[in-house]
């Protein structure tokens, strides 16, 4: 509602360089995972910078941060929650069924949006077609599908193959606002979001090329 699909996908993004960076709190990474390294750092450098670009206009001068607004604000806040959420499901995916830890999360995601629903404002039913296109895509999807098999991958596959895929995750949002919505990014706009990938992969590639294991898990719901 308060930006553009592809900003908001640059900018949630930014999970991968969040994992590794909130990770060094002591306690919350899973035991023996890769401890943030210059790479990570620079990665986050590279992708903030990225950010102002992507979300300020020219001539902002030392305003960096004056576009963000709502829209781009609450994107960032979603990746910080991303990020924890892949941490803590880093530690509990090796303990519990896919299928159990899948269930569990549905469930308590649908109570606790049952209970903040008021929030929102009136509640009202509305039957357009383009609403259970949406519903589709984002209980079954986005959210059914996508955190049981996030749960299952967690298990058996290497976290430098998933966070590498992961990282396409705002290409194909930006490809995808970009044929359906028209959403065209302007040159400072797309150097902004080309310095954020950069950070990403930089964060990432570097660690797998030495031959460690970045601490990013399967990808994100």
């Amino acid at each position: 509602m308060f930006t553009t699909a592809s900003k908001s996908a640059f900018l949630t993004g930014l999970v991968v360089v969040f994992v590794p960076l909130m990770s060094a709190v002591p306690g919350v990474a899973r035991p023996g995972s890769v401890r943030p390294t210059l790479d990570t750092y620079a990665g986050a450098l590279l992708a903030f910078a990225g950010m102002v670009l992507l979300t300020t206009p020219p001539g902002s001068g030392s305003a960096v941060l004056s576009g963000m607004h709502v829209g781009e604000w609450l994107s960032l806040l979603c990746a910080v929650a991303f990020a924890a959420h892949l941490l803590t499901l880093s530690r509990a995916a090796p303990l519990v069924s896919a299928r159990r830890l899948g269930t569990l999360q549905i469930g308590f995601a649908a109570l606790t949006m049952l209970i903040t629903l008021p929030l929102g404002g009136a509640m009202r039913f509305d039957s357009a077609p383009v609403l259970w296109l949406a519903l589709g895509v984002t209980a079954v999807l986005a959210t059914a599908a996508a955190f049981t098999i996030q749960s299952w991958a967690q298990q058996h596959l290497p976290a430098s193959h998933t966070a590498l895929i992961f990282t396409l995750e705002p290409v194909f949002a930006w490809l995808i606002s970009l044929l359906f919505f028209g959403e065209r990014l302007g040159p400072r706009a797309m150097l902004g979001a080309g310095l954020i990938l950069a950070g990403i992969l930089f964060a990432e590639l570097r660690p797998v090329a030495r031959g460690s294991q970045p601490l990013l898990p399967a990808a994100g719901a």
